[in-house]
């Protein structure tokens, strides 16, 4: 779609006709349009932040569930180790990340931080992860089910943005 057409689009309103504007009028009229289209598009992200938060707290608690198992077989005990190691990493990583305030540079931050999280939860290597996922498989369930409606929502919200942006951006 040509800037021309969204302009156009912008000042096609259903209801309403066609009318003369000076240059300033149009201007003031399209820059009223983007800031009321940048504070919807502000709230949805930031409404979708405060659930990747609410979210990130039910991680929390997994983890907490999580490292206070045991392992009975002594052959697992190894195993214990790494996932004493991956809650407290993975908890200490939870915890480092701020509920964003209404402000996109905010929202922008906390979907960095939160992203990443995500990708290195806990700092474990593929062998590690094979280690908790035999000695904990019932107890583990949970997080990687939670870690991907994080990664989901986190990617809602980026669309949202994208939208926007490629909304206002002359081709």
């Amino acid at each position: 779609m040509s800037l021309l057409s969204k302009i156009r689009n912008i000042f096609n309103e259903k209801d309403e006709e066609l009318q003369e504007l000076s240059l300033d009028e149009a201007l003031k009229q399209i820059n009223a349009k983007m800031e009321n289209s940048k504070g919807e598009i502000l709230g949805n992200t930031h409404k979708i932040s405060t659930e990747i938060y609410s979210r990130l707290k039910e991680l929390h608690t997994f983890l907490s569930t999580l490292e206070k198992e045991d392992v009975e077989d002594k052959r697992g005990m190894a195993s214990k180790d790494i996932k004493d190691r991956f809650c407290s990493v993975a908890k200490q990583q939870i915890n480092s990340i701020e509920k964003p305030e209404r402000d996109f540079d905010d929202v922008n931050k906390f979907l960095n931080d939160v992203s990443h999280t995500m990708n290195t939860l806990g700092g474990l290597t593929p062998k590690q992860m094979i280690h908790i996922k035999f000695f904990f498989a019932e107890q583990s369930r949970n997080i990687p089910k939670k870690t991907e409606e994080i990664r989901n929502l986190v990617n809602e919200a980026r669309k949202e943005i994208e939208n926007h942006n490629s909304e206002y951006t002359i081709q």
